[in-house]
């Protein structure tokens, strides 16, 4: 009887519907029980940026608000990979000139903290 009820509902079929034609979407979250449904992570991420928005409101340009929108997608980009983006960019800017030109892909987020753990 419950079955009934609920087949008889036309909102019912439709999401039901809709399922059907989503499932290669589903089975995605079935095969990949790793991957996230949901997108908190770069939510929280941007947290950051939008409490910040009032005190960038007049960056005095619209260049000098690409290059800080430049700049927040990197220090995001550090963050998510566990990088303190000070301490990168600092090591960046003092090491960079004289870095060797055959070893500059070291100096690449990914490789950095390798970097950093053999000069010591």
């Amino acid at each position: 009887m419950l079955v009934q009820n609920y087949c008889q509902n036309p909102n019912y079929l439709k999401r039901l519907i809709i399922c059907f034609h989503m499932e290669k979407n589903f089975r995605f979250y079935l095969d990949h029980p790793e991957a996230k449904m949901d997108n908190n992570t770069s939510e929280r991420a941007l947290r950051k940026i939008l409490i910040g928005c009032k005190n960038w409101m007049y960056l005095g340009s619209r260049r000098s608000g690409k290059t800080m929108a430049n700049h927040m997608t990197l220090v995001q980009t550090y963050r998510s990979m566990d990088i303190n983006p000070h301490k990168y960019l600092e090591f960046i800017y003092r090491n960079l000139m004289s870095y060797p030109h055959k070893k500059l892909h070291e100096l690449l987020p990914n490789k950095w903290k390798e970097t950093l753990q053999n000069r010591k």
